[in-house]
């Protein structure tokens, strides 16, 4: 099974591709598929909208899926304190 990273290289037809789709330096993508840095929210966010939602930001950006995981379990504390 492929990466999320793995599957937006692969939509948009390569790195150098995926670069210019995003409007971001190759060597940025290359960094992306070592683990030498994470993408911002801000390209995550675009991928998101270029894939149409194929990919999602979450799965691309480290910090949007923690902030996404944070949000659940406040939504699920003020649903239990609310029931309660």
């Amino acid at each position: 099974m492929s990466t999320p990273l793995e599957r937006l290289i692969t939509f948009f037809g390569g790195q150098q591709a995926t670069a210019r789709a995003l409007q971001c330096t190759q060597p940025s993508v290359w960094a992306w598929t070592q683990g030498k840095t994470n993408m911002s929210a801000t390209l995550a966010i675009k991928a998101e909208m270029l894939t149409n939602g194929e990919i999602k930001a979450s799965e691309l950006c480290p910090a949007l899926a923690q902030l996404q995981i944070t949000q659940t379990a406040n939504e699920v504390d003020a649903q239990s304190t609310q029931s309660a």
